[in-house]
Protein backbone atom coordinates (compact mmCIF):
# COMPACT_ATOMS: atom_id res chain seq x y z
CA UNK A 1 0.00 0.00 0.00
CA UNK A 2 1.12 3.35 -1.00
CA UNK A 3 1.26 5.94 2.12
CA UNK A 4 0.90 9.82 1.67
CA UNK A 5 3.08 11.41 5.21
CA UNK A 6 2.95 15.13 5.65
CA UNK A 7 5.25 16.68 8.21
CA UNK A 8 4.88 20.11 9.29
CA UNK A 9 5.41 22.50 11.89
CA UNK A 10 2.29 24.79 13.55
CA UNK A 11 4.46 28.38 12.43
CA UNK A 12 5.69 27.21 9.06
CA UNK A 13 5.39 30.26 7.28
CA UNK A 14 8.28 31.40 4.75
CA UNK A 15 7.90 35.17 4.56
CA UNK A 16 11.57 35.56 2.70
CA UNK A 17 9.80 32.77 -0.29
CA UNK A 18 6.40 35.11 0.28
CA UNK A 19 8.56 38.51 -0.56
CA UNK A 20 10.27 36.73 -3.53
CA UNK A 21 6.63 35.52 -5.01
CA UNK A 22 5.36 39.00 -4.18
CA UNK A 23 8.35 40.52 -6.54
CA UNK A 24 7.12 38.66 -8.90
CA UNK A 25 4.01 40.63 -9.24
CA UNK A 26 1.51 38.51 -7.05
CA UNK A 27 1.25 41.01 -4.19
CA UNK A 28 -1.93 39.54 -3.13
CA UNK A 29 -0.12 37.08 -1.85
CA UNK A 30 -0.39 37.18 2.39
CA UNK A 31 1.14 33.70 3.53
CA UNK A 32 3.34 30.71 1.62
CA UNK A 33 3.88 27.91 4.07
CA UNK A 34 6.53 24.74 3.58
CA UNK A 35 6.68 21.68 4.94
CA UNK A 36 8.27 18.15 4.07
CA UNK A 37 5.88 14.81 2.52
CA UNK A 38 6.75 11.43 1.79
CA UNK A 39 5.86 8.99 -0.13
CA UNK A 40 6.06 5.11 1.28
CA UNK A 41 5.04 2.26 -0.42
CA UNK A 42 5.61 -1.43 0.82
CA UNK A 43 3.29 -4.13 2.85
CA UNK A 44 3.36 -1.89 5.60
CA UNK A 45 0.44 -1.24 8.35
CA UNK A 46 -0.44 2.27 9.00
CA UNK A 47 0.70 1.78 12.67
CA UNK A 48 4.16 1.08 11.26
CA UNK A 49 3.97 4.15 8.94
CA UNK A 50 3.00 6.16 12.10
CA UNK A 51 5.83 4.71 13.91
CA UNK A 52 8.35 5.87 10.93
CA UNK A 53 6.85 9.48 11.55
CA UNK A 54 7.18 9.89 15.59
CA UNK A 55 10.54 8.05 15.35
CA UNK A 56 11.81 9.17 12.38
CA UNK A 57 10.62 11.59 10.27
CA UNK A 58 8.60 14.07 12.76
CA UNK A 59 10.65 15.99 15.69
CA UNK A 60 8.43 15.07 18.93
CA UNK A 61 8.50 18.54 19.90
CA UNK A 62 8.42 20.81 17.09
CA UNK A 63 6.62 18.56 14.52
CA UNK A 64 3.34 16.83 13.52
CA UNK A 65 2.47 14.40 11.19
CA UNK A 66 -0.67 13.38 9.07
CA UNK A 67 -1.09 10.36 7.11
CA UNK A 68 -3.10 9.89 3.51
CA UNK A 69 -4.64 13.01 4.22
CA UNK A 70 -4.12 15.97 1.56
CA UNK A 71 -6.37 19.04 3.23
CA UNK A 72 -5.64 22.28 1.19
CA UNK A 73 -5.98 25.45 3.14
CA UNK A 74 -8.87 27.20 3.16
CA UNK A 75 -9.02 30.34 0.51
CA UNK A 76 -5.83 28.83 -0.47
CA UNK A 77 -3.67 25.88 -2.62
CA UNK A 78 -1.14 23.36 -1.57
CA UNK A 79 1.62 22.53 -4.26
CA UNK A 80 3.78 18.84 -3.95
CA UNK A 81 7.16 19.37 -5.31
CA UNK A 82 9.16 16.05 -5.96
CA UNK A 83 11.92 14.73 -7.65
CA UNK A 84 11.47 13.09 -10.73
CA UNK A 85 11.72 9.14 -11.47
CA UNK A 86 15.59 8.77 -12.14
CA UNK A 87 16.70 11.88 -9.83
CA UNK A 88 18.47 10.55 -6.96
CA UNK A 89 17.13 11.07 -3.45
CA UNK A 90 19.49 10.78 -0.59
CA UNK A 91 16.76 11.77 1.74
CA UNK A 92 14.42 9.06 0.77
CA UNK A 93 17.39 6.77 0.30
CA UNK A 94 18.18 7.80 4.17
CA UNK A 95 14.74 6.79 5.11
CA UNK A 96 14.58 3.37 3.91
CA UNK A 97 18.52 2.29 5.43
CA UNK A 98 16.69 3.93 9.08
CA UNK A 99 13.50 2.36 8.46
CA UNK A 100 15.61 -1.54 8.37
CA UNK A 101 17.66 0.14 11.81
CA UNK A 102 14.43 0.67 13.64
CA UNK A 103 12.73 -2.89 12.45
CA UNK A 104 10.05 -1.60 9.82
CA UNK A 105 11.84 -3.87 6.98
CA UNK A 106 8.53 -3.44 4.80
CA UNK A 107 9.27 -0.42 2.54
CA UNK A 108 9.39 -1.19 -1.15
CA UNK A 109 10.06 2.65 -2.19
CA UNK A 110 10.15 5.75 -0.30
CA UNK A 111 10.18 9.37 -1.90
CA UNK A 112 10.96 12.75 -0.07
CA UNK A 113 9.22 15.85 -1.62
CA UNK A 114 8.25 19.65 -0.73
CA UNK A 115 5.13 21.12 0.10
CA UNK A 116 4.33 24.62 -0.71
CA UNK A 117 0.66 26.34 0.46
CA UNK A 118 -0.11 29.71 -0.76
CA UNK A 119 -3.21 31.52 0.73
CA UNK A 120 -4.52 33.35 -1.45
CA UNK A 121 -4.84 30.79 -4.22
CA UNK A 122 -3.46 32.85 -7.29
CA UNK A 123 -5.04 31.26 -9.89
CA UNK A 124 -3.87 28.50 -12.32
CA UNK A 125 -2.08 30.60 -14.82
CA UNK A 126 -0.45 32.08 -11.54
CA UNK A 127 0.54 29.38 -9.96
CA UNK A 128 2.26 27.75 -12.80
CA UNK A 129 4.37 30.75 -13.14
CA UNK A 130 4.81 31.03 -9.44
CA UNK A 131 6.17 27.41 -8.90
CA UNK A 132 8.02 26.89 -12.35
CA UNK A 133 10.19 30.13 -11.19
CA UNK A 134 10.68 30.41 -7.24
CA UNK A 135 9.15 26.57 -6.31
CA UNK A 136 11.28 23.78 -8.06
CA UNK A 137 13.97 23.16 -10.82
CA UNK A 138 11.94 21.52 -13.64
CA UNK A 139 15.54 19.68 -14.91
CA UNK A 140 14.91 17.72 -12.00
CA UNK A 141 11.48 18.28 -10.32
CA UNK A 142 8.23 18.28 -10.89
CA UNK A 143 4.83 19.79 -9.50
CA UNK A 144 1.20 18.50 -8.55
CA UNK A 145 -1.60 20.62 -7.36
CA UNK A 146 -3.48 19.15 -4.41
Amino acid sequence: MKYYVHVFTENSGDPSLCAAIRLLGYVGIQTVRRSRIYSIDGTLTRTAVERLCDELLADPISDRFTVNSRNVPPKGVAINVWYKQGVLDVVAQAVMKAAGYIGVKECRNVRSGTRFEIIPNPGAKALTRITRLSLMNELIQYYEVV
